[in-house]
């Protein structure tokens, strides 16, 4: 899977969401720690691997405990970027920020969720896979999204 970093933007763009697709990743979508619903569309994992810049093989493991990661994702931060730092939209209203992770063979891996809440339009779904991970250093299920050594890993990135 290293060969997704030579391709050209674009086509990365029309892979991840042909893959979106097979794993059926695209719909609506609760958790625990937001209390709205929000969707993940085809052009929030456009604007996700745009983001990414790098990582692509373990965006592609990602996708296939998706459901998992957005779930159990827990809420670290609320803000609204209506602000003299940042491009205004005077339709959000709010920007979630979530932290979760997901377990291979060898590694963890972070996973940062931003949810942007707006007045007027469905709520969407933005991720990025946050790091190189770390490595596990016990059994763990492949795919399980690791909530209980969530605050052992924020430690170790921060």
């Amino acid at each position: 899977m290293k060969s997704i970093d030579k391709l050209k933007t674009n086509d990365k763009k029309i892979l991840f969401r042909k893959i979106g697709e097979e794993f059926g990743i695209y719909g609506k979508y609760k958790n625990l720690d937001v209390s709205i619903e929000f969707e993940f569309t085809k052009r929030g994992i456009k604007e996700s691997v745009n983001k990414q810049k790098n990582n692509y093989d373990i965006f592609v493991k990602m996708l296939s405990c998706f459901e998992s990661v957005v779930n159990n994702a827990i809420g670290i931060e609320v803000h609204n970027r209506n602000s003299e730092n940042y491009k205004t939209d005077i339709t959000l209203k709010n920007c979630y920020v979530l932290v979760s992770a997901f377990v291979d063979d060898v590694m963890i891996y972070p996973v940062k969720l931003e949810i942007k809440e707006f007045v007027d339009k469905p709520n969407k779904l933005y991720l990025a896979i946050t790091g190189d991970g770390i490595k596990k250093t016990r059994s763990l299920q492949k795919g399980l999204p690791i909530v209980m050594a969530l605050p052992n890993l924020l430690a170790r990135l921060s």
